[in-house]
């Protein structure tokens, strides 16, 4: 152990060098925004860690880096990661005290999109790789790598690139895309995560936006959307759809039992969102319980008629909502 905490302690300057030139390279899925430039530029890191990688590629998809390092000590078991190369959009802009691209150090923290999620996750696995081959010239099994470029929009052509590269990305376990620190600095191992249904509702009402006088006549979508949103759930986070519950399975014992030893902190929790209380009023094992098992439903985002600064006077034609449900 100690040969490879001294490697990545040589390495580290470069490993904060390439998570900053990836976090330079914008790489915005829901745009298509530098997507193939940014796989080539994960590939040439990868490559130039040691790994041998290789960039695969669908029509009109975004493509997959795959990497690979064989183990000669124990050649028959293999661990995948899977991680990914895009990121969410940077808007709003205003809420940024440092350009989003710009990788830049303040103190101990680098800032910038995909810092985290999952530009730093990635990097610091490659490293991790790199480290064990400077140390020993080997893995202790082989390794694969499969980083897409769709994640951040619902990962909706991953299964395409699973069943033509079934044979090459075959393992004997994955380690998904990132990992956490509980409040006790300790390690997170996760057992599983909420699924995610995301959708954008819309309504339309006249051709094209009109004087705000006029709305004694001409119908606002926006009011639509809103009463159409407020049926989705009630105050207390409770979603009311039919059926929506059916298949919530209740927690077992043992999953109680790992949920009450976890530790949450509620007061720094709610301090570092500057929040004053919970949904629904829950505390304690309550709220711990939600944040691992309860389903949600969230507006992501809310747009229509004049949303900058300063007054103007609009009737809008559309509303646009766009709201996702963990499952």
């Amino acid at each position: 152990m100690n040969q490879i905490l001294k490697q990545i302690d040589k390495n580290f300057s470069s490993l904060i060098s390439d998570l900053q030139s990836l976090i330079h390279q914008p790489s915005v899925s829901a745009k298509n925004e530098g997507i193939r430039e940014c796989a080539k530029l994960t590939a040439k890191i990868m490559k130039k860690a040691g790994i041998p990688s290789q960039i695969l590629s669908l029509k009109g998809i975004a493509p997959v880096v795959f990497g690979e390092v064989k183990s000669r000590k124990n050649p028959n078991k293999t661990i995948l990661f899977y991680n990914h190369y895009d990121v969410q959009p940077v808007e709003p802009f205003s809420l940024w005290e440092n350009d989003p691209f710009s990788g830049k150090i303040i103190g101990n923290k680098i800032f910038g999109r995909g810092s985290s999620d999952d530009k730093g996750e990635l990097v610091t696995r490659i490293f991790a790789v790199k480290s064990f081959l400077d140390a020993f010239g080997d893995v202790p099994c082989n390794i694969k790598f499969v980083i897409e470029g769709e994640e951040e929009t619902g990962s909706a052509n991953i299964e395409k690139y699973l069943r033509k590269y079934k044979k090459k990305f075959s393992c004997d376990g994955v380690i998904w895309e990132f990992g956490y620190v509980d409040s006790k600095n300790r390690p997170i191992i996760g057992l599983g995560m909420k699924g995610l249904l995301y959708v954008e509702l819309s309504a339309k009402e006249a051709k094209r936006d009109a004087h705000s006088s006029l709305a004694v006549l001409i119908k606002n979508p926006a009011w639509r959307l809103v009463e159409a949103i407020k049926t989705l759930r009630d105050n207390n986070g409770k979603i009311l759809i039919k059926d929506w519950y059916k298949e919530v399975q209740p927690f077992s014992k043992t999953d109680l039992k790992i949920i009450s030893s976890e530790p949450f902190d509620e007061n720094s929790f709610k301090t570092e969102y500057g929040i004053k209380d919970f949904v629904g009023g829950k505390n304690g094992l309550d709220a711990k319980k939600a944040l691992v098992g309860a389903p949600t439903c969230n507006i992501a985002g809310f747009v229509s008629g004049y949303t900058e600064s300063g007054a103007k006077t609009v009737l809008p034609a559309t509303a646009v909502a766009k709201i996702d449900f963990r499952l």
